[in-house]
């Protein structure tokens, strides 16, 4: 028989695994790391407070924080290549 909040925090670990494709789609790690937050609180609250809960919300933490600067980074380097693209132009006179 299964304690509390076993299979939610199983969910959570593997939810929070999951979150770690932040790098190659950040919406997915967002939406993952979110249900994996959520999913370690819910067991933690039924009484399930041993490793999986905890590895399932750090994992979910470190998937959002990764996906986020993922984002964040991507939005940076286009803005950066289309001034390029621009003063370049700007130069060639196109």
């Amino acid at each position: 028989m299964k304690p509390n909040g076993q299979g939610k925090a199983i969910a959570s670990l593997v939810l929070g695994i999951c979150s770690m494709l932040g790098l190659c789609s950040p919406i997915v790690g967002i939406v993952c790391g979110i249900i994996a937050i959520c999913m370690s609180v819910s067991a933690r609250n039924s009484g399930y407070t041993l490793g999986m809960q905890k590895a399932g919300l750090i994992l979910g933490i470190i998937g959002i924080v990764i996906s986020v600067a993922n984002w964040v980074l991507a939005l940076v380097f286009m803005n950066t290549a289309n001034n390029a693209t621009s003063e370049v132009f700007e130069i060639l006179k196109f």
